[in-house]
């Protein structure tokens, strides 16, 4: 049997932790007595392993979680019952915060007592269940001040990493402390005045990293807030729109914030081309964008305009999504045949709503297919470099040329590794030539589009690998504009010039070289 004073400082140390004293006294007679199970209420189980962690069980001791009983529930449902609590909204609550495969908990501020008493005791439950990390809280026909401002303050003692606010006015949260939130979510009903000005607190959030905002009703005064109100690290920003006060669509994307790496845009209507255009800072970053619910009013020009604004961005992925988007499948072909040439970096394309023909989905899924590829999300395999599919040719019935070519564009994609054909090459004092970088698979694609896509043209341009300048610069040219960024110099990224000088140079240190052994 240990000391006193290492029992009360491992009861001390599980107490913290979130169990009573009865419960921590349970498990401690229990581990003393060296029993092989320890069983731990399922609320506790995860809180537990963090902190049990530090004490000496042996191989053999178990932690078994312990099934919470009905009339355990039933208890804590009347509990919340004396709270106020529905006997519905009692129920529901049970069943959310004791389900350990549920991580969110839905709260309507209908059901929660007026009172901090309550507020603090809900901050001890979710400290205890970490499941719950999601939380997402509704208007009730009383405004609960007194319960909101005091939860709101100590939210950070809690693991919810993501919450939803559902109508509830910015000045029942100005004390918010949000620093573990990382997503955000605000839905406003209608109101006859510009609201988002009072999300003071979002300019200086730069915890979160994701954010939707979805306000009934948007006002010119709210423009500035999307502009420069908005959490200073900011990566994914959904906006919804009910409906649009005194402001055009094209305001409100020139508004829209620039750095993101993904952006959803909800029921605006696209009605002319400037609408589409005035994009075009926002997308520079955009790695996913989404147009949900949105019109398209002259679909024709407007696919159009989507392409061109996506030519040259580093955009993987477009949703268009909606039933009254107004694209049709002739839209999506013209759309498709932009997003075929190396210039695109589309991976995926959803068009959940618009009705397509067989023709066009499968257009669709060997672009992606193609793209997968090159990116290493899918290895390449002996038939993609040949026109004809053929899976069930053997190595023995395949050419040189086939193979080689094969082993080439296997390397270049993001699951090879080009420099093994550098190395091979390298052996035999050779390197590849400007043509093979123009060798094509068997959907058309370039040997050095695929190496583009996979990311290795700090590789393909390392100055070993080139005779001469001119051969450099001729495969260089082939590379579209959002492909040359790989060597741009910048953020550590080797710089096309330099390397180019240096080939330069060691084709002048080789003649230089020629000439005096040519002397002697």
């Amino acid at each position: 049997m240990p000391s006193l004073f290492k029992r009360a400082n491992d009861m001390r140390k599980l107490c913290g932790a979130g169990f009573t004293v009865a419960e921590a006294h349970a498990l401690l007679s229990d581990f003393y007595a060296g029993k092989d199970t320890l069983r731990i209420p399922p609320h506790l189980v995860k809180v537990a392993e963090r902190f049990i962690n530090d004490l000496p069980l042996d191989g053999s001791t178990k932690i078994e979680k312990q099934r919470r009983s009905l009339p355990s529930k039933l208890k804590e449902m009347k509990k919340l019952y004396s709270y106020g609590f529905s006997a519905t909204g009692a129920r529901d609550f049970v069943s959310q915060i004791r389900d350990e495969k549920n991580d969110t908990l839905n709260l309507s501020l209908n059901d929660v007592p007026n009172d901090t008493k309550f507020s603090k005791e809900l901050i001890g439950l979710l400290n205890q269940e970490l499941h719950i990390s999601r939380l997402n809280i509704e208007k009730g026909l009383l405004p609960k001040e007194l319960f909101l401002l005091d939860f709101m303050k100590n939210l950070n003692a809690t693991f919810v990493s993501s919450l939803t606010l559902k109508d509830i006015p910015a000045f029942q949260y100005e004390s918010v402390n949000l620093q573990n939130v990382k997503e955000l979510k605000i839905i406003e009903g209608s109101k006859p005045y510009a609201s988002l000005p009072e999300y003071t607190f979002l300019k200086t959030a730069d915890y979160i990293s994701k954010l939707s905002l979805a306000p009934e009703r948007l006002y010119k005064e709210d423009l500035t807030v999307l502009k420069n109100g908005l959490p200073p690290r900011l990566k994914d920003f959904s906006l919804y729109v009910g409906k649009a006060r005194s402001v055009q669509t094209a305001e409100i994307v020139e508004a829209l914030p620039e750095g993101l790496d993904s952006l959803t845009l909800d029921n605006l209507k696209f009605k002319n081309s400037d609408d589409v255009l005035k994009l075009h800072k926002p997308v520079r970053s955009l790695k996913s964008l989404a147009f949900h619910n949105c019109r398209f009013e002259e679909p024709d020009m407007q696919a159009r305009l989507i392409t061109r604004l996506l030519k040259d961005t580093p955009v993987e992925h477009l949703t268009v999504s909606g039933k009254e988007t107004g694209l049709t499948d002739a839209q999506v072909n013209t759309m498709l045949e932009a997003f075929e040439q190396p210039s695109s970096m589309i991976v995926k394309l959803d068009f959940p709503d618009i009705e397509l023909s067989d023709a066009t989905k499968e257009r669709i899924n060997k672009l992606e297919e193609t793209r997968q590829k090159m990116t290493g999300k899918v290895s390449y395999n002996h038939s993609d470099t040949k026109p004809e599919k053929s899976n069930e040719e053997t190595a023995a019935s395949r050419s040189p040329e086939e193979e080689r070519k094969f082993t080439l564009f296997k390397e270049a994609s993001a699951n090879g590794d080009i420099n093994k054909i550098y190395d091979e090459l390298a052996k035999e004092n050779k390197t590849l030539e400007t043509s093979d970088y123009q060798l094509t698979d068997g959907n058309g694609n370039r040997l050095i589009d695929a190496l583009a896509y996979s990311k290795q043209l700090n590789k393909v341009f390392a100055p070993q690998h080139w005779k001469n300048a001119k051969d450099m610069q001729t495969v260089y040219d082939l590379l579209p504009d959002i492909h040359k960024a790989q060597l741009d110099g910048k953020d550590g990224r080797p710089n096309f010039k330099v390397l180019k000088n240096q080939v330069m140079a060691n084709a002048v240190r080789r003649n230089v070289t020629v000439n005096k052994s040519f002397e002697r």
